[in-house]
């Protein structure tokens, strides 16, 4: 089980850099990789404090480290609600989204009062996934196999197995 948080946590994180180059074309990828040479900020907004989302924050801190040591300078800023409470959730989300960081990772609480925001980050660029708790069609989700299996192929972002690792 541990493995599949740490494939859940990594999957987040890659979904949430990966999004920016989802739209290209025809033309040789490799025009697309360009050097990180500034810090990168990743925020995960879970819908509220529990150990689980503990053992996802401790393997995106393992992401770092690995990251660092390609010298690529990044942070995980995990803000969690202490109790499930939208109103706080969402002050959380708006309070992120204006820290404007490369990539935000939001489980949702409400998503009626959450799609407001979660288009306002979308519309200043800001790479965004849904995880967990699914939010709306018009964003990228990550949660669980039988959920993404009722998804259209374009949305679907689910962890596949592939020997003792995981790929998104």
């Amino acid at each position: 089980m541990t493995k599949l948080r740490v494939a859940y946590a990594a999957g987040v994180m890659l979904s949430v850099l990966a999004m920016s180059s989802s739209h290209a074309s025809a033309f040789d990828q490799g025009d697309l990789i360009k050097p990180i040479d500034k810090p990168l900020t990743f925020v995960f907004v879970p819908k509220v404090v529990h150990p689980w989302y503990d053992v996802v924050k401790a393997s995106a801190d393992k992401a770092v480290t690995e990251l660092k040591s390609e010298s690529i300078q990044a942070e995980v800023i995990r803000d969690s609600p202490p109790q499930a409470d939208a109103s706080d959730h969402n002050r959380r989300i708006e309070t992120n989204i204006s820290r404007h960081p490369n990539g935000l990772a939001v489980s949702c609480l409400d998503p009626a009062s959450n799609m407001q925001l979660l288009n306002e980050a979308k519309d200043a660029g800001i790479n965004l996934v849904n995880f967990d708790t699914f939010c709306a069609d018009e964003f990228d989700f990550i949660g669980g196999l039988p959920f993404c299996l009722n998804r259209e192929p374009r949305q679907r972002r689910m962890l596949q197995p592939t020997r003792d690792r995981f790929i998104s």
